[in-house]
């Protein structure tokens, strides 16, 4: 079973999952997002987070059908 865990993000931290950025409300969504280690980049925009602005994360959540890899992949 997948959990939210609350942020930051620690070090080390890799797969695809979801995000909520500091000053997003969690109800209203989150980011997919492609977890690299030190800061996620949300997709499909690829906007870089940096893992202290991530307020709660998810790295056990599946690419949706149809979406792109992992940047320049």
């Amino acid at each position: 079973m997948s959990t939210w865990k609350p942020g930051p993000l620690p070090a080390d931290t890799w797969n695809w999952g979801g995000v909520v950025i500091k000053g997003d409300n969690p109800s209203l969504g989150f980011h997919f997002a492609d977890f690299c280690g030190d800061h996620v980049m949300t997709c499909p925009d690829g906007k870089r987070i940096e893992a202290a602005d991530v307020a709660l994360y998810n790295n056990c959540l599946e690419l949706p059908t149809g979406a792109k890899g992992r940047a320049g992949a």
